[in-house]
Order: C-alpha cells, then structure tokens, then sequence
C-alpha cells in the first residue's frame, strides 16, 4: 500500500514542521514580552471638531446627491423598458 519512501518523507516533514513551529513560539513570546506595557501607554488621535450644523449639511449635501442618483437610474430604466417594450412590439408586427 504506501512505502517506505513515503512514510520516511512524511516523517520527516512532521520533524521540520515541528521545529518550525518551536521557532514561532519563541519569536511571539518575544514580541508579547516587548510589548507588554503597551496597552498602558495613552495615544491622542487628532480628530477634527465639526460643529453640529456642520455635520447636517454634510449629511443633507450626500442625501441629496443620492436622490439625484437615484433619479438618473429610474430615467434610465424607464427608457430601457420603454426601447425593449418597442423592440418587442416591432418583433410581433414585422413577425
């Protein structure tokens, strides 16, 4: 059924990959000892200050934006429909 050959390469890929993994054991609890104190240090993010009527004309400028939008795709669909309802009728007259 298997060989020999087989067997010994499985073996020894499972003594390498054994090793490899004893070699990234030791380089994470490097990094976990290193940063221990981390999680104590405070960072300060800069974010910008928006006054409230800031952020509702943000809001309404990209509500508006989105009523176009979806004005320009109903257009779209409309004459789409209206061309292929055309197409249909032209097909049955000439057929």
């Amino acid at each position: 059924m298997s060989s020999a050959g087989h067997v010994l390469d499985m073996v020894n890929r499972m003594k390498q990959n054994a090793a490899l993994k004893k070699g990234r054991r030791e380089k994470n609890k490097w990094r976990s000892v290193s940063q221990k104190g981390a999680s104590h240090r405070k960072t300060e993010l800069s974010v910008p200050k928006h006054t409230r009527e800031e952020i509702d004309a943000a809001m309404e400028h990209v509500r508006q934006d989105a009523q176009k939008q979806h004005k320009k795709m109903q257009v779209l669909y409309g004459i789409v429909g209206l061309l292929s309802l055309a197409l249909l009728v032209l097909a049955f007259v000439f057929l």
